[in-house]
């Protein structure tokens, strides 16, 4: 139905204010990128299941993805890839956030796979899905999908939604 770009600056409380504002809402489902100390975690909005989506382990080249000072795990984003498509295959009609689109999706890992099975469905189904990307990729985020203005929104404050 639509797809709503959430941005903002870096720890500007985007997934915090997504958190609250999910709470309030029904039938509302994806992932949150959370934070507990150094660690990251894609927490399921629907369970509150945390999946750890950062590690210190030595788990090969072949199973993590560094950027800057974190090394993210592949298997959290290939799990959460899969159920992401999974719930839009499931639902008719509904939210679906997903947290956050950066550098990693950029090249075409992390949470890239499910974002791009976004686009092929969002115009056949009911579903509004809420992309969190930061906000000097916002631009970025636009051309790779190549979207048209008719298709999105920008906002960058949840009482906007």
């Amino acid at each position: 139905m639509s797809i709503v770009i959430y941005t903002g600056k870096i720890n500007s409380g985007k997934t915090t204010s997504l958190l609250n504002w999910s709470s309030g809402q029904k039938g509302v489902k994806g992932f949150l990128q959370t934070k507990q100390g150094e660690d990251r975690f894609l927490t399921n909005i629907e369970t509150k299941e945390d999946i750890p989506l950062t590690t210190n382990e030595d788990l090969g080249e072949n199973n993590i993805v560094k950027l800057c000072a974190f090394t993210f795990i592949k298997d959290t984003f290939n799990r959460v890839n899969k159920e992401i498509i999974s719930i839009i295959d499931s639902l008719n009609e509904g939210i679906i956030i997903i947290d956050e689109w950066g550098y990693i999706e950029e090249n075409n890992e992390g949470m890239h796979q499910s974002i791009t099975y976004i686009m092929s469905q969002y115009k056949q189904k009911n579903i509004d899905f809420i992309i969190v990307v930061r906000e000097k990729l916002v631009d970025r985020f636009i051309q790779k999908y190549g979207l048209i203005s008719a298709d999105f929104r920008v906002i960058d404050n949840c009482n906007e939604l």
